[in-house]
């Protein structure tokens, strides 16, 4: 992209004073005319009626003889030149040098886009592969207390008071496996789970557990 260049204070220099404020206007129209079209600063006879449409007539004509008296058009053969443009703005092989330098620039960054996004897909998918989905060990601990406690109550019907006991350890308490060791619904439940009493060693236990609680 280029754009047209004003050294500061430009509208206060002493060729715009003199020339006036329609003529300074219409010398601003012919730099940006010079660079929409590349032209370095020149404008043939027959673009200098397309500068400016509200300039017309005498006050165009005013205003070109204004603009060739304070120097900031030159008469040359088959138009005019624009004063020292090429000392303020670009070239044309300058423009069109940095527009091709950009069009480089983006298509790089267009195929190293392209090479480095399949990557980045393939290692997510890799990793969610790779990446087991664990369970938090209290969460899996508490998971298995509800369903030790949820067999216990279907097979007995005995409700587990409010404030039970803490888990025992059947390994170092239930010696031989006997099923009376087990003193409440949950640790036969838990027994059973464990398989260190059988299913009907457990039920009996329970039943035994029931006659006890009424």
């Amino acid at each position: 992209m280029s754009w047209v260049r004003f050294v500061p204070g430009f509208s206060h220099h002493p060729k715009r004073l003199k020339a006036g404020p329609i003529s300074s206007w219409f010398w601003v129209c012919s730099v940006d005319f010079c660079m929409e079209h590349l032209t370095d600063g020149f404008i043939d006879d027959a673009a200098v009626p397309t500068l400016c449409p509200i300039v017309v007539g005498n006050a165009r004509k005013r205003a070109i003889e204004n603009l060739v008296a304070v120097g900031s058009w030159e008469r040359v053969e088959g138009g005019y030149l624009v004063h020292d443009y090429l000392r303020h703005n670009l070239s044309k092989a300058q423009v069109e040098a940095d527009q091709e330098a950009a069009r480089q620039r983006h298509r790089r960054w267009q195929q190293g886009r392209g090479s480095s996004q399949p990557n980045a897909v393939d290692n997510a998918v890799a990793e969610a592969h790779t990446t087991p989905l664990e369970t938090p060990p209290q969460r899996r601990d508490q998971r298995r207390s509800n369903t030790a406690r949820s067999q216990a109550v279907r097979l007995s019907g005995v409700t587990t008071p409010t404030s039970k006991p803490g888990p025992m350890s059947l390994d170092q308490s239930n010696n031989g496996h006997d099923p009376s060791d087990c003193r409440t619904a949950l640790e036969v439940a838990q027994a059973v789970e464990a398989g260190h009493i059988t299913q009907a060693q457990g039920s009996a236990r329970l039943r035994e557990l029931g006659k006890a609680g009424r």
